[in-house]
């Protein structure tokens, strides 16, 4: 909810009828009221008298996994699945919930993880995961939605040294010392490995050069390279709580096409939520 309203979304926060009165008809009528435009999200921990039931899993009402339903059950898991992916994923299921059934708008209900087992239980409640979690659901609901996501993004990286790698694959963010092009490849620690963030620049410890969304385009797929730092705003990123790295035109640093191969050049992309738009950055001693 907070996370939507500082991104400038529209969004209501519902009653919890079943700590109240157990009626979740509560949450059902106050989100009705506002009409079949809207979509209709659930947000729980899971639980069972097993210790060793695990995972994350979500569902729709069943015979409703399709249209609008489908799309907005796939973004919202494929966005909590990218900050997750040592969980076990139990999939998309469908059920009779009541929520799900007597909402009139597209509706889904998430299981975050179980807390009776003790590796979901440490992941689910770790500040990081949670404030990733929720900046990754709330893009993809807001699309969804379509709501517009405000071009400004707070920065989270702080000055300093790194190495950067890609979530999906642990490859490291690499300048090509000869013609510039930007791709991941094994991390070796090399000096055209190495980047140091300041002013918003990520700085290439080996030349100088700077990252830079290529001829300062606005389009999806434009390759990012190493260049002389002119100060453009091509040239300047933030790294938002997901892990995105932001460019210039709302866009996020994309490893091409999902590949996980050495050599897929890095491009700016919109932000999907998947795991080849998701970074980490190792802070190197200086």
């Amino acid at each position: 909810y907070n996370r939507i309203k500082s991104l400038g979304g529209d969004v209501v926060l519902l009653q919890d009828g079943a700590t109240v009165s157990t009626d979740l008809s509560v949450p059902v009528k106050q989100a009705n009221a506002f009409g079949k435009d809207c979509v209709f999200l659930s947000v729980h921990a899971n639980s069972a008298t097993d210790p060793s039931a695990n995972g994350s899993e979500i569902f729709c009402y069943k015979g409703a996994y399709k249209g609008k339903t489908k799309e907005l059950t796939d973004a919202v898991y494929n966005a909590y699945r990218s900050v997750v992916p040592d969980l076990r994923n139990r999939g998309v299921k469908e059920a009779d919930y009541y929520v799900l059934r007597e909402t009139v708008m597209p509706a889904t209900l998430l299981e975050l993880g179980f807390v009776g087992n003790n590796k979901d239980a440490v992941i689910i409640s770790d500040p990081g995961v949670i404030a990733r979690g929720a900046d990754a659901m709330a893009r993809a609901l807001m699309k969804v939605a379509g709501q517009p996501v405000g071009p400004e993004y707070e920065n989270t990286l702080a000055e300093g040294f790194y190495i950067i790698t890609s979530r999906a694959s642990g490859k490291a963010l690499d300048l090509n010392k000869t013609n510039g092009r930007v791709a991941v490849y094994d991390k070796h620690g090399g000096n055209n490995q190495q980047w140091v963030y300041v002013n918003g620049f990520f700085k290439s410890v080996e030349n100088g050069l700077v990252l830079d969304v290529e001829r300062g385009s606005k389009d999806a797929g434009a390759r990012i390279v190493g260049y002389q730092a002119l100060g453009g705003a091509n040239q300047k990123f933030v790294v938002d709580s997901a892990g995105h790295i932001i460019t210039h035109n709302g866009m996020c640093l994309d490893v091409s096409g999902g590949s996980t191969d050495s050599g897929t050049p890095v491009i700016q992309y919109p932000i999907t939520g998947g795991m080849n738009q998701l970074w980490d950055f190792h802070k190197l001693p200086r």
